[in-house]
């Protein structure tokens, strides 16, 4: 899949302008990034999605690595820097720009391979932050023993996401509402 991934893409690039990026590995390229300070963003989903125009829209640089190439010609369509392949690999985070990169975010939903991913990228930059969403509460302990900053596990985001929608109904006022969020949030 990932080298279908990678012909794909290098397909898709030479018809869009070269702005899709593949997995050969041209060193002077990486050290001539255009780019520092900016969001490595894993993943071009519905959410990768609206995270990455979001964070355009406030004036941060975002560069995507996308293994499905449906959607990283989509986010290239949109006008992001696109890598297509396979993030655990070191390869692919140094392409993206790793190394100047502020931030990784990884929104897959493979948690095992954000837990690769996670230390791949703080091996190559320790002083990254590293933020990453999981569908379970179980595998936020070890995404930050792997090195992120910031697990958001959507077990609990929707829980609590329903609780002020429950309590909203029932009249509770706002400030109760977060003050229970808020105690849950800080339990878990």
């Amino acid at each position: 899949l990932v080298a279908a991934g990678s012909a794909l893409g290098a397909r898709l690039a030479r018809r869009g302008g070269g702005r899709l990026k593949t997995s050969e590995y041209d060193e002077e390229k990486v050290r001539e990034l255009p780019f520092s300070d900016h969001t490595v963003a894993v993943g071009y989903g519905p959410g990768g999605q609206r995270v990455c125009r979001a964070l355009r829209s406030s004036g941060v640089s975002v560069t995507v690595i996308e293994l499905n190439p449906v959607l990283a010609r989509q986010a290239e369509t949109d006008g992001f820097e696109v890598i297509v392949g396979d993030a655990s690999k070191a390869l692919m985070l140094e392409e993206a720009g790793i190394l100047p990169a502020r931030l990784l975010l990884i929104g897959t939903g493979d948690w095992s391979g954000a837990v690769q991913i996670v230390q791949t990228a703080h091996f190559l930059n320790p002083s990254l932050r590293i933020m990453v969403r999981t569908r379970f509460l179980g595998s936020v302990d070890r995404l930050h023993d792997a090195g992120a900053e910031l697990v958001v596990p959507e077990e609990l985001e929707t829980a609590l996401r329903l609780l002020a929608a429950v309590l909203e109904n029932y009249g509770v006022p706002h400030e109760q509402i977060t003050g229970e969020v808020d105690a849950l949030r800080a339990d878990d």
